[in-house]
């Protein structure tokens, strides 16, 4: 034999053992992945991902939808109070009144007034919407309570 040709017999032996050791261990991932699955072919394994990923897809676009839902009508709760305390009259008896402002995520809500005089206490309310007075104007201190509602 020429030295050449032992050379390509060499060469065909190297390739052939690398080819076989690769064929092996890519017969024993698929030995393994198929006896954890419990399924005789490849083909059911896929089709069953494939599936559950439809299903799953399906079920995010829904949930999606609920908080997408969720989020709109938690808009129109009452997520904000401001409290603003003030004296209405001017007079050295401290800051025992107060006003309450009760809002949603769009400033739309209640403003209670608790007015203590030496009378007594009087408590007045008033709608808001979009920051505003609705039926009435609001005074320095509901503007005050509105814009410290957190």
């Amino acid at each position: 034999m020429f030295p050449y040709e032992m050379i390509v017999l060499l060469i065909v032996v190297v390739w052939l053992s690398i080819v076989t050791y690769l064929l092996l261990r890519i017969r024993e991932h698929y030995f393994r992945l198929v006896n954890r699955t419990r399924r005789h072919q490849i083909d059911g394994i896929l089709d069953t991902l494939l599936e559950n990923e439809e299903k799953n897809g399906r079920e995010i676009e829904i949930i999606e939808k609920r908080i997408e839902n969720i989020v709109k009508s938690s808009l129109s709760h009452y997520q904000k109070i401001g409290l603003v305390r003030f004296n209405p009259f001017g007079r050295t008896e401290g800051e025992k009144s107060f006003v309450l402002a009760f809002l949603d995520g769009q400033k739309s809500g209640l403003i209670v007034n608790f007015i203590y005089t030496h009378e007594g206490l009087r408590i007045y309310s008033k709608r808001v919407k979009t920051g505003k007075g609705e039926e009435y104007n609001l005074s320095e201190e509901e503007v005050k309570a509105i814009s410290e509602a957190k």
